[in-house]
């Protein structure tokens, strides 16, 4: 059970489109998704799906630690937390779910949560399809895919074959839908 409150959701744009304007930059793709993209009334929460940029942070000259690559979009979120503009949020445990992946947030002038979702080029499609939702969209698409012998994978990019075929990897939203031989459904008309 969700302890998120819902707002309007002519409330929660603005804020959407401020952080997707300060985290852009930082980020290989960045899109608002959720209740927003699909354009309801009222809204949960501010959800934003990213593909992080990498800078490259060289060795120190004079020491054994070797060049690693760094997360833009993280450094910048955590910069965000440290400036106050978002806090962790709690979940009804009490506990914070931050990781590396997902990150749960609270934007602290307006209170709405915030949830930022991590992705990767290869796997944006299925990314963005299922964190767009609705619920009830993500069903039939894992439904209509086991009917046809394959299992989406979520976080994955593509379809695995329960029957020993080859792996299908998505290349757009609509290719989601037809590869289970589903119509494709805008955003705004997804359950």
């Amino acid at each position: 059970m969700s302890l998120k409150k819902k707002v309007d959701a002519e409330e929660a744009l603005p804020v959407a489109r401020n952080l997707l304007n300060i985290l852009s930059p930082f980020c290989e793709r960045c899109e608002i998704v959720g209740s927003l993209r699909r354009r309801r009334g009222f809204v949960g929460d501010v959800e934003l799906l990213y593909i992080p940029k990498f800078r490259l942070i060289a060795a120190d000259l004079f020491s054994a630690k070797a060049s690693k690559m760094a997360n833009m979009a993280d450094d910048l979120i955590g910069k965000l937390l440290a400036d106050g503009v978002l806090n962790y949020r709690q979940n009804c445990d009490g506990h914070t779910n931050w990781g590396e992946l997902n990150k749960y947030a609270v934007h602290k002038a307006s209170g709405l949560s915030i949830d930022l979702f991590t992705t990767t080029e290869l796997c944006w499609w299925n990314a963005l399809v299922m964190r767009t939702g609705g619920k009830q969209n993500n069903l039939n698409i894992t439904s209509a895919a086991r009917r046809l012998g394959w299992t989406f994978e979520a976080s994955g990019s593509g379809f695995r074959s329960l029957r020993g075929l080859p792996y299908h990897h998505t290349t757009s939203e609509q290719d989601v839908y037809e590869h289970v031989r589903l119509p494709y459904l805008a955003p705004e008309n997804r359950p």
